[in-house]
């Protein structure tokens, strides 16, 4: 085949004759601009191999319309030799610092060998030479004193602690109960109410919205029509709910008794016996 023209010439010719620019051509091939270039500049040696100089070679030719064949074959006429693939197999040149690594490490592995030995004979008492030529026995350790055990030092019993006597206990004072019933009712709104004061209607019909005030010496009934209309406070103390607005509410409070003091220096008289029946008959 006989053709001056340069492969990169060919492909220049039949592109400008197509009109078409290398961008036009990246994006119907996909090969970049720069290798496009470089094909076209006859710079096979851009490409890392012969591999991807013939793939792109002959995805350009093709996409021209030129005969790929021709110019693979013009390729290898032409760059036989020049671009190589890399090769990862090993030239057989070795640095001569290789062999200086390899003897230094060598000797260091020999003289770790030997330590070993050495501390491996001193363990089982072997004789060892030493640098003047004799042997130096280990010294037998069966024959080295034994030292005199140590007599336990017994702690000191500790002295017992005087017992501590019981203190008295203080009489807790019993908080007096009161003397009267003291009943705060509070409406939330008018709502029907019975409310007595020992025995003693205080109100009857319809209790106002606001505070009410009740006072007793025994006992303070309390009964509303609805339970949620009104809250207590019975001494100052809030007291539980009477109840719902669906359901009638009603509770009664008693002063609790006092209690029943016992004279100093005795107990209380006991009750006397009851007088025996009187016997029936003759």
């Amino acid at each position: 085949m006989e053709n001056n023209e340069t492969i990169g010439a060919m492909l220049i010719r039949e592109r400008e004759r197509r009109q078409l620019s290398l961008d036009d051509v990246h994006d119907a091939t996909k090969i970049t601009v720069h290798n496009l270039a470089a094909l076209e500049e006859d710079r096979f040696d851009h490409f890392p191999n012969r591999v991807y100089a013939r793939a792109f070679l002959r995805d350009y030719s093709n996409f021209l319309g030129l005969d790929s064949g021709e110019l693979l074959e013009k390729y290898e006429i032409d760059w036989q030799g020049i671009t190589r693939e890399v090769s990862s197999v090993p030239t057989g040149r070795r640095s001569p610092w290789n062999a200086v690594v390899v003897t230094f490490l060598a000797l260091i592995a020999l003289g770790g060998i030997a330590v070993g030995i050495y501390f491996y004979n001193a363990g089982l008492g072997v004789k060892m030479p030493s640098a003047t030529g004799r042997h130096v026995e280990k010294p037998d350790v069966a024959q080295l004193p034994k030292p005199e055990p140590i007599a336990p030092v017994k702690p000191e019993a500790e002295k017992p602690k005087p017992a501590e006597k019981p203190k008295a206990e203080q009489p807790v004072a019993s908080k007096p109960a009161p003397q009267t019933l003291t009943l705060e009712v509070t409406a939330s709104r008018p709502v029907w109410a019975d409310i007595k004061s020992d025995g003693q209607k205080v109100i009857y019909g319809i209790l106002p919205t606001g505070v009410k005030t009740i006072t007793a010496q025994k006992k303070i009934f309390i009964k509303v029509g609805q339970a949620n209309a009104v809250s207590l406070k019975l001494n100052g103390q809030p007291e539980k709910s009477l109840g719902t607005s669906a359901n009638m509410g009603k509770r009664e409070f008693v002063l609790p008794q006092q209690p029943v003091e016992t004279p100093v220096g005795g107990a209380s008289e006991p009750a006397s016996a009851p007088a025996s029946a009187p016997k029936l008959g003759g």
